[in-house]
């Protein structure tokens, strides 16, 4: 009884740093816009802001990061939630996904939007890196550095 305990204890606990993570910050290089980046632990993203940029000048950029790091055959996708109707613009707003594939069938997913500070409105364009399923902090830095440049 107290093995079986034990146990569930033991998968509970994991299940909530999973769940949670942890953020930490690290450097990218030549990230000239915001000198740290935030690593989450829990879901394998890396999260970069770029105040004073567009969500399109974001999508190119980081576009052409994945073709100069991978070559232009490993983006297998892209998707652009923009909404067309009026009244949803202010509801909806537009984001950017990129998908690639690399070396090992691993999926590279990158998300572009609009973040806001609640405090002082200050509106910045974020990308989210993820690289395979559990993520992977020295991969997802490197397509970081590569968007940087090309901001």
């Amino acid at each position: 009884m107290q093995k079986t305990s034990s146990i569930i204890l033991a998968a509970a606990a994991l299940a909530a740093f999973s769940l949670t993570g942890c953020e930490t910050q690290i450097a990218v290089p030549d990230n000239h816009y915001d000198t740290t980046a935030r690593w989450n632990e829990g879901d394998g993203t890396l999260t970069l802001r770029f105040p004073g940029k567009t969500l399109k000048e974001a999508f190119n950029a980081s576009k052409k990061g994945i073709d100069q790091l991978y070559g232009a055959g490993h983006r297998v996708g892209e998707d652009r939630d923009e909404p067309e109707d009026p009244l949803k613009k202010d509801r909806v707003p537009p984001s950017y996904k990129i998908y690639a594939r690399v070396t090992g069938d691993i999926l590279v997913t990158i998300n572009i939007y609009t973040a806001q500070s609640p405090k002082s409105h200050d509106e910045w364009t974020q990308v989210v890196v993820k690289y395979g399923t559990w993520g992977n902090t020295q991969e997802s830095q490197k397509i970081a550095a590569f968007i940087s440049r090309n901001l």
